[in-house]
């Protein structure tokens, strides 16, 4: 599991980057919640207003907005508006998923123990196996590769894809 966090401001984030990243992830094995394969098994519960989902690249893309949240176990991100890039690959029986979650509006991510990461945007991405369930007001299929969410979540994507991991 991998989480960068925090309030994005491009070039001045990038330093922060991975101490948060190291921070996130440390929180989480601290926890016992991440197997030797990396994914989580606990299913995936989404809330939001509305959900619109389209693909990218053939990747599924979900833009949730209004009311954000996201419960992985016992961890939960939430935030006003999210963008979900959602990758899933069959293994036997299981479907692996490698969830980038994209949080902007009062973003927040509170881990089991109690520590609570809060800023206005936050990415993080989530790799787990089980089930994915919505519950929203409104849902469709309508391809928003246009909406100013969707193109902030993509450059903040892009920027921290750029950055050096941490192995």
């Amino acid at each position: 599991m991998s989480a960068r966090i925090g309030d994005y401001r491009g070039p001045i984030r990038r330093a922060l980057g991975p101490a948060a990243l190291l921070l996130a992830v440390a929180g989480a094995w601290g926890q016992g919640q991440v197997p030797a394969s990396g994914y989580v098994h606990e299913d995936v519960v989404i809330s939001a207003r509305q959900m619109y989902t389209f693909t990218v690249k053939g990747q599924t893309v979900n833009i949730l907005l209004g009311d954000f949240s996201l419960t992985l176990g016992r961890r939960v991100l939430s935030g006003r508006d999210a963008v979900l890039w959602i990758k899933q690959r069959q293994l036997g029986p299981r479907v692996l998923r490698d969830v980038e979650v994209y949080i902007e509006g009062a973003a927040s991510i509170l881990e089991p123990d109690g520590t609570l990461a809060k800023g206005r945007r936050i990415f993080d991405v989530i790799r787990h196996i089980g089930a994915v369930r919505a519950r929203v007001d409104v849902q469709g299929g309508k391809d928003l590769a246009s909406f100013p969410l969707y193109r902030r979540a993509v450059t903040m994507r892009t920027d921290l894809a750029a950055l050096p991991t941490v192995p």
